[in-house]
């Protein structure tokens, strides 16, 4: 009897050991992770795009150059007769920005600054065209922010998957701990004791299963801040860009479509991630997650992302056939051709949770069709990275350990 009334003490004792809650730290218990918090953790990444943003929200508030709405992108030349910041006065000042196509004839008051500046048409055609090819640059340098916004946004799933995966692996071995205490106890006394100490312990675990969630709900909605706040940006460049034309097409008496030619038909095709199709819609939640109360929001604002964690990938393609061997070039005297360097090797297959763009094969001509086209595979960019980070989210969480 005594041995069987020890037997059942050790047990209990034991099992108290495993099914106690791991202690939440203070801090993040009193302090629950905002939207905010996620949002910054990619704050670096995303400057370009708030300062746009907000220089529009300031340049904008009531203020007019000669009918045309102040805009926010930066170095359109206007050549106004203005002060500059020592005191002199310029011909060729920057106006901040663009929307220039914001009102209905905005675009006139950016013609009639470039006016002051020349009143030769060919002069003038050539200004416009240079301010459209500048636009083309802003934009693609607004693209690479996009891609490390986006590789940021990877970082961050790649840093909270591994604590979500690390979590469900603890909590099925402490469920297993607990059926096995559970088993080998036959004192009813010692048994009710060990239940309750295991339903408080439960308790602990869904407050952290609840955390755990709530900032994955706040990773996807940084996502979709992230996106938001692109399209805003992007939609001021797109204004200005047709401002511009409008305005060149004015001068020659054509119109824009006839100035972006064949750059009209760029279309930018976004295939989404194979991976949404496995899901189902909406995708499954209801794994659990139990474990370490950390932040998935503390640091790593200043890192552009993590290596991408090992992920379920589609089989390899079939290798290649052998290529034939490159006929020699003719050489000149008596030396001998040189064979044709071989081809690239072909790119690796996307993961499944990566989003593919298809661009179509259009070079630019002009200023025009060039900043049309940045601007097109800018919104594409966009539209890949935030369906990717949305599907890698999904994924790291409906797959345990697809995240580490």
């Amino acid at each position: 009897m005594n041995t069987a009334r020890s037997a059942a003490r050790r047990a209990a004792l034991i099992a108290s050991a495993v099914i106690l809650p791991i202690a939440i730290p203070a801090q993040a218990q009193s302090q629950a992770p905002k939207l905010g918090d996620a949002v910054a953790v990619c704050e670096m990444q995303r400057t370009p795009f708030v300062q746009v943003r907000d220089r529009n929200r300031e340049q904008t508030r009531g203020k007019t150059i000669g009918g045309a709405l102040i805009g926010v992108l930066g170095g359109v030349a206007a050549g106004a007769q203005v002060r500059n910041d020592n005191g002199g006065s310029s011909t060729t000042a920057m106006v901040l920005g663009g929307l220039i196509g914001g009102t209905a004839g905005g675009y006139l008051g950016y013609l009639d600054a470039k006016r002051q500046i020349t009143n030769d048409n060919r002069e003038l055609v050539k200004m416009i065209n240079s301010d459209a090819q500048g636009y083309a640059t802003r934009v693609q340098a607004m693209i690479a922010s996009i891609r490390s916004t986006g590789d940021c946004r990877q970082g961050q799933i790649t840093t909270w998957g591994m604590r979500l995966d690390a979590t469900r692996r603890e909590f099925n071995a402490r469920e297993a701990a607990r059926a096995d205490a559970l088993a080998a106890i036959t004192d009813p006394k010692a048994r009710k004791k060990l239940e309750r100490d295991s339903a408080k312990a439960s308790a602990a675990d869904r407050k952290i299963l609840a955390q755990m969630d709530a900032e994955r709900d706040l990773i996807e909605a940084a996502i979709r801040d992230d996106k938001k706040l692109q399209d805003d940006v992007l939609k001021y460049f797109d204004i200005d860009i047709n401002g511009m034309a409008q305005a060149q097409a004015e001068v020659e008496g054509t119109s824009p479509a006839s100035l972006r030619g064949a750059a009209e038909g760029y279309v930018v095709e976004v295939k989404p991630p194979a991976i949404l199709a496995s899901l189902g819609p909406g995708g499954s939640s209801t794994s659990s997650a139990f474990g370490s109360a950390g932040s998935a929001f503390g640091g790593g604002s200043s890192a552009p992302g993590l290596p991408a964690p090992p992920a379920a990938a589609p089989p390899p393609p079939p290798p290649p056939p052998p290529a034939p061997k490159p006929a020699a070039t003719a050489g000149k005297g008596k030396g001998k051709g040189k064979a044709a360097p071989p081809p690239p090797p072909p790119p690796p297959p996307p993961e499944p949770w990566q989003a593919v763009i298809v661009r179509p094969g259009i070079a630019p001509t002009n200023g025009h069709q060039a900043a049309l086209i940045a601007q097109r595979d800018a919104e594409a960019e966009s539209a890949a990275a935030t369906q990717s980070a949305l599907a890698r989210l999904r994924m790291v969480y409906d797959s345990p350990g697809a995240g580490s």
